[in-house]
């Protein structure tokens, strides 16, 4: 009896200790679940915060795409404009070549042009009559002559002074006169002879006619001559003979056979 009554005694005197125990584990369970919450709110704030960082952050760099993207447009305008002022530049170069490439080459076919018409003229030749008394000594008659073109006129007065081919023919010019100068201006051809072109003569009326239009016939053969006039020795030649000499002679068509 007295053991079942000291069991009861220890059992009963150890239930206020248990009671302790179970209130600080609930206590402590209250505590970590309030612990828990507070971390949770805790993050939660944590990350709404970020949240509104980042939303925060987002037009800024927005801002900075949208500077960016405006200075790549005005660099990229910029680089337009310069490669189109390049490009008028250039232009405008080449058209400034091509106008020099043009004048020149237009100067060069001119130089060319030039050099080929005295080329051709020196070059070029033409064929006259040269006149000489026919056999009676009554008429003209003429002779072909090819001639350079240069010295034309001067040439066909020294071929009156050589003996013609027609053997036939006579020769009218003394073959000692000189022939000092031939000018020819508006259609008239001035000569100046020497003095034997009178000294030398054969002295007649008419030869001195068939003497003078010798040279006027075969002077006026030239298209560019119409008309002659007589100088010896610098002085006006103003007859000849019985035949005057003070105007211009035209062509005499007919003394020619």
């Amino acid at each position: 009896m007295n053991n079942n009554k000291k069991n009861r005694v220890s059992i009963f005197s150890f239930r206020p200790i248990l009671l302790i125990i179970l209130i600080c584990l609930l206590f402590m369970l209250c505590l970590s679940n309030y612990g828990c919450e507070i971390i949770t709110r805790e993050s939660d704030s944590s990350e709404d915060s970020s949240e509104v960082i980042v939303e925060k952050e987002q037009p800024d760099k927005e801002t900075e795409k949208i500077s960016e993207s405006e200075d790549l447009g005005s660099e990229e305008e910029s680089q337009k404009e310069t490669v189109v002022e390049a490009d008028e530049s250039e232009v405008v170069e080449e058209e400034a070549l091509s106008e020099n490439e043009e004048e020149n080459s237009n100067e060069e076919e001119n130089s060319n042009e030039e050099e080929n018409s005295n080329e051709e003229d020196v070059n070029e030749s033409i064929t006259i009559r040269v006149f000489y008394a026919d056999e009676m000594g009554e008429f003209l008659v003429g002779e072909s002559r090819v001639l350079p073109y240069e010295n034309r006129h001067t040439d066909a007065l020294i071929e009156l002074l050589k003996l013609p081919i027609d053997n036939k023919l006579i020769p009218l010019v003394p073959d000692t006169t000189t022939v000092y100068s031939i000018n020819v201006d508006g259609g008239i051809a001035t000569i100046d002879l020497s003095h034997d072109f009178v000294d030398d003569r054969f002295d007649s009326d008419i030869v001195d006619i068939l003497l003078v239009y010798s040279i006027v016939n075969t002077l006026t053969e030239f298209p560019e001559i119409n008309s002659v006039i007589f100088y010896v020795e610098g002085e006006k030649l103003n007859t000849l003979g019985m035949l005057d000499l003070s105007e211009q002679l035209f062509r005499k068509s007919d003394l020619i056979i």
